[in-house]
């Protein structure tokens, strides 16, 4: 499984790029921001993209927020758009 070492979201390859003072400050508290345990923001940190796991968008937006940036710039592979049916 190649992709199994990918990582679905870049949230942490973001929070790397920021300044060391911003950095440690997103990685102690911005679960608090979040609204989640700090177990479940570290662990979203490593989502793999052979995981069905995934982010609740309304946390995606806030973190988005946070890292200044588009919600598809946090995915490694954007979701597909698909055409939607009309009735």
């Amino acid at each position: 499984m190649a992709n199994s070492k990918i990582n679905k979201y870049k949230i942490l390859e973001l929070i790397n790029k920021l300044p060391y003072n911003e950095r440690q400050n997103a990685m102690k508290n911005w679960h608090k921001e979040i609204g989640v345990a700090p177990s479940t923001f570290n662990r979203w940190l490593y989502i793999k993209t052979d995981q069905g796991t995934m982010i609740p968008s309304d946390h995606l937006i806030i973190i988005a927020h946070l890292l200044k940036v588009s919600i598809l710039n946090l995915y490694e592979n954007p979701p597909i758009k698909r055409e939607i049916e009309s009735e």
